[in-house]
């Protein structure tokens, strides 16, 4: 079979693009200047940002896959499987689609590579153990009681437009111009409005860059599990398994032109910020489940999950704990592997559905408005989420970023 999506959409870009103006007090008047249109002589008065405020990424996003089940006995089935994923590379509508690197002009283009080896093999099986009439086995896994099963696959994640429209936002993609109010008059100068607005602008070398590495893929997840369940007396069915995944070339933020010494390894450039296929993560989980049904209606289940997650740096290429979404050191991202934002070590739930069968009433309307409810509810506790410590608004290890860094004692007396 063969799922074949083509997408374009018109993306909206969040830049400046049609300037702003700042009034600022100077000459004695702090509440006048934007009455009587002097531009004040606080810094910048007028700024504006050019480029395309609009862009049209086209994907045309492709699967592929065959999946067969082959009954080997009559208590033992496999499933293969076997999926081709092609996402397109979206970001190559834009003019300059991914980071050209530090030892070339920054308006060089370079488009991102195509990723076409997204192979997903998948396999998995489910096996009823049947033994004699006799024997501890028998009587341990019972007959016709139990099933064990088990499974592997791989998956890929997409690329998300959000990605593109941060680099269609930044330099090279787009450029600045600022006006400044003069000390002319000591208010700044005269006339100042719309008119004052920049005309035109130029790329600064120094300018922060927001893009993409050229080699960016799609993340790869392998996922596995296997499990036992068995239908103990009382009509009860118990659920044990082992749930686990390994992820890699997961998204991350990398500063390529960090500071050293608060000097930038570059310092004819800027910030260079890229989203690379960095980061990698595991995750390793018991997964037990316990419930029973009843013949009047009602059905209860009871469930207990302990886990473990890890990952490199940020759990986000978008900031969720911990400040920022770069690693506390540019050159070693191993120091800030850890648990997981998402990790939840202990997870429990309690929950029941109750089918109401109404009395069988002669009536058509009383069985239609009396028949067929259900009443559930779900009580869940869980362990609490994780935070990262950052320290705000200081740059203890001279790197140029000043919320990425942990907390430490600088005086150890």
């Amino acid at each position: 079979m063969a799922i074949r999506d083509f997408h374009r959409t018109k993306e909206f870009i969040p830049f400046n693009n049609r300037g702003t103006l700042t009034f600022t007090s100077g000459g004695g008047f702090p509440t006048g200047n934007f009455v009587d249109e002097f531009s004040g002589t606080q810094g910048i008065f007028a700024a504006k940002v050019f480029g395309n405020p609009v862009v049209y990424p086209n994907r045309f996003q492709q699967a592929y896959f065959v999946n067969d089940s082959w009954k080997v006995k009559p208590n033992l089935t496999l499933n293969l499987g076997l999926r081709y994923e092609n996402y397109g590379t979206p970001s190559n509508v834009l003019p300059f689609p991914s980071f050209a690197g530090l030892g070339v002009p920054l308006n060089t283009r370079v488009e991102q590579k195509s990723d076409n080896n997204n192979f997903a093999p998948r396999f998995s099986f489910s096996y009823a153990p049947r033994f004699g009439s006799s024997g501890l086995l028998r009587r341990l896994f019972g007959q016709d009681a139990t099933v064990i099963r088990g499974g592997y696959a791989i998956t890929y994640d997409p690329l998300f437009d959000n990605v593109l429209l941060n680099t269609a936002a930044s330099s090279p993609n787009v450029f600045g111009s600022t006006t400044v109010g003069s000390a002319a008059g000591g208010r700044g100068f005269a006339d100042a409005g719309p008119d004052s607005l920049p005309t035109t602008g130029s790329l600064s070398p120094t300018a922060t860059v927001n893009s993409i590495s050229e080699n960016l893929v799609n993340p790869l997840t392998q996922v596995y599990s296997l499990g036992i369940q068995r239908q103990l007396p009382g009509n009860l069915i118990l659920d044990v398994a082992y749930v686990g995944s390994r992820s890699e070339r997961l998204f991350i933020n990398e500063q390529l032109n960090p500071g050293v010494d608060n000097v930038r390894i570059d310092p004819t450039r800027g910030s260079i910020l890229v989203r690379t296929n960095g980061g990698d993560s595991n995750y390793h989980s018991l997964q037990t489940r316990l419930e029973r049904g009843f013949k009047n209606g009602l059905f209860l289940r009871a469930t207990y999950t302990y886990s473990k997650a890890i990952d490199d740096v940020n759990s986000e290429v978008f900031t969720t704990s911990g400040g920022d979404s770069v690693g506390s050191n540019p050159f070693d991202r191993a120091v800030d592997r850890s648990v997981t934002t998402f990790d939840v070590p202990h997870r429990g739930t309690l929950a029941f559905v109750y089918d109401i069968r109404a009395p069988k009433f002669d009536s058509r309307l009383l069985r239609g408005i009396l028949d067929d409810y259900t009443v559930s509810a779900v009580y869940r506790i869980q362990t609490g989420a994780v935070e990262t410590p950052f320290v705000g608004g200081f740059d203890l290890n001279g790197d140029l970023r000043a919320f990425n860094d942990r907390p430490s004692v600088g005086n150890p007396d």
